[in-house]
């Protein structure tokens, strides 16, 4: 199962230039809100 410090790594890699699925899939996952 997913967790918050998965999430928190998958947007770190994301906000370095790296792919948003991750953290996108992620997100619906977790349930988080995004912006």
């Amino acid at each position: 199962m997913a967790d918050m410090g998965e999430f928190r790594d998958a947007v770190t890699a994301w906000a370095a230039g790296g792919p948003g699925d991750p953290a996108r899939e992620l997100a619906a996952r977790l349930s988080v809100r995004t912006v």
